[in-house]
């Protein structure tokens, strides 16, 4: 047995397991940031008037407008980078530059045995699914609180033309432009090289949220059934988010791009979903976190029935083949 060989004994077999250490344990990193920079960031934000948001302008914005919040805007922009960061850790590990530059191929929009036409085609009906579900979801919640409650609020986005509001919105999220290259492009091809689309699907929905949770804790602390209502609605939309991301993953032959895009709709910073005012009441949360999962609930059930579990999925196909660690690290310079 040669010396590198049971490290990638161990790597192969704990792939996932080793994934999620990784990105749990960076993540970790930024929670003593978040407990000793809040209360001064947030004074600090009101005195802005800007929204804190997921996106990258939104961060900048703040910055620029009070630079003492750069503690705490840098703990926003790295958490989110942990999946990607532990993947590429592992992939160095592993592999070398060869693991990596398979890696970063997955940031194509479509893979090459993908026509340009057909590659377009999918991702034209994503973002028309995605902006359906946020205004669906609007719909409800709007039905769901008092008069005058509910409004649109895009802030900063405001100011920009529209479709500038989608540009920002798919692709400067500091979530899908952080994460998704971790759990898309790194975890779900591992999950579909060993299991079904839809094992792999609710595999990857739970370990999405549970990345989430030391961070939810923090914000709920002290209130354990406003917690337990949370994470089962964020539960449930990350496994059903996750079942929509993969269908459209498999049907470009697997692209993080896609799901860079469908991240960043979900995590809406110019709130096509709307936002409620006043919405402290525990009852209020719970149900208006309800209303988010319905329409990801019909649309992700629907593509299982469809689809037949498969999501998309195509093994014979070249460009949906699910990458596997190989044997040696000279196999992946192959």
């Amino acid at each position: 047995m040669t010396d590198d060989a049971a490290p990638q004994g161990l790597f192969k077999r704990w792939t996932l397991r080793l994934f999620f250490f990784f990105a749990v344990l960076y993540g970790t990193f930024a929670i003593p940031i978040f407990v000793l920079a809040t209360d001064s960031a947030t004074r600090l934000v009101e005195k802005t008037g800007i929204e804190p948001r997921t996106s990258y302008i939104v961060a900048a914005q703040i910055l620029n407008a009070e630079p003492g919040t750069a503690l705490f805007v840098f703990a926003m922009i790295f958490y989110p980078l942990t999946p990607t960061l532990a993947a590429l850790t592992i992939c160095i590990i592993v592999g070398g530059w060869p693991a990596v530059r398979e890696l970063l191929s997955r940031l194509r929009p479509w893979q090459a045995d993908i026509s340009a036409r057909v590659g377009l085609y999918w991702w034209a009906v994503a973002i028309v699914t995605m902006v359906a579900l946020s205004l669906s979801y609007a719909f409800i919640q709007s039905r769901l609180v008092a008069p005058g409650a509910f409004s649109w609020n895009p802030g900063a986005f405001g100011l920009m033309p529209p479709i500038a509001w989608f540009i920002a919105a798919m692709f400067t999220d500091g979530g899908g432009c952080g994460e998704e290259l971790g759990w898309r492009g790194f975890a779900l091809p591992v999950l579909q090289s060993r299991y079904t689309p839809l094992i792999s699907a609710l595999i990857l929905g739970v370990m999405w949220s549970a990345w989430h949770w030391n961070t939810r804790i923090l914000n709920y602390w002290g209130d354990p059934l406003g917690l337990f209502y949370y994470l089962i609605n964020f539960t449930t939309y990350c496994v059903a988010g996750t079942i929509i991301m993969i269908f459209f993953f498999n049907k470009v032959g697997g692209s993080a791009l896609i799901g860079v895009m469908i991240h960043g709709l979900m995590n809406d910073s110019v709130q096509l979903k709307g936002v409620v005012s006043n919405a402290a009441d525990l009852e209020l949360q719970f149900w208006s976190n309800f209303a988010l999962n319905v329409p990801y609930l019909i649309v992700a059930i629907a593509l299982v029935w469809l689809t037949k579990g498969q999501l998309g999925f195509n093994a014979d196909s070249p460009g949906r083949r699910i990458w596997t660690w190989p044997s040696t690290r000279q196999a992946f310079s192959r």
